[in-house]
């Protein structure tokens, strides 16, 4: 399926409510089935919805250090 955003968008907010930051990818759910678009699109809504009230790290794990390496660069200019 497609990538809810505006569900996304909705939890930051949850989050922010309840806490000091955001972790988004996690390291369980369905994370790994996401294409590199896919999660660098999880990581701008993050990013773009804590709008600088709060530190947004996203997971960049990935099964080799050149892909992982990649995907952190990317998220990294966010």
């Amino acid at each position: 399926g497609a990538l809810n955003l505006p569900a996304l968008r909705q939890q930051v907010q949850r989050q922010l409510a309840a806490g000091n930051g955001i972790f988004c990818g996690g390291t369980n759910g369905e994370f790994f089935v996401l294409n590199e678009e896919e999660k660098i699109a999880v990581a701008r809504t993050c990013v773009e919805e804590a709008a600088g009230r709060a530190p947004v790290v996203a997971h960049i794990g990935e099964v080799s250090t050149r892909e992982t390496r990649r995907l952190g660069q990317q998220i990294a200019r966010l």
